[in-house]
């Protein structure tokens, strides 16, 4: 491999990461917050016995929202972990 080749590589791998940025995923305001709650709990669950669990304040703040069933909150908790956002047509 070339020293050219070797700049263009490493270039591309240093500016990669900052070009890459996901939108942020709109708050659905139609959500009810018992069963969003209760999923949430069940992922945070999940991770746990992954090995891989929600950060310490994370997790904290996540029971408190779940308990207070306030769906807007665990939603913007749980928003940074998300890969991806599906939505479903109801019509189609």
């Amino acid at each position: 491999m070339g020293t050219a080749s070797r700049i263009a590589l490493v270039s591309v791998s240093l500016l990669l990461p900052t070009a890459v940025r996901a939108d942020d995923l709109p708050v659905l305001a139609a959500v009810e917050g018992q069963p969003l709650a209760a999923n949430a709990e069940r992922v945070a669950q999940t991770l746990q016995l992954l090995g891989t669990p929600l950060p310490e304040a994370t997790a904290k703040a996540l029971t408190a929202a779940a308990t207070a069933r306030d769906a807007a909150k665990i939603q913007q908790l749980l928003d940074p972990l998300a890969l991806v956002q599906v939505s479903i047509n109801p019509e189609a």
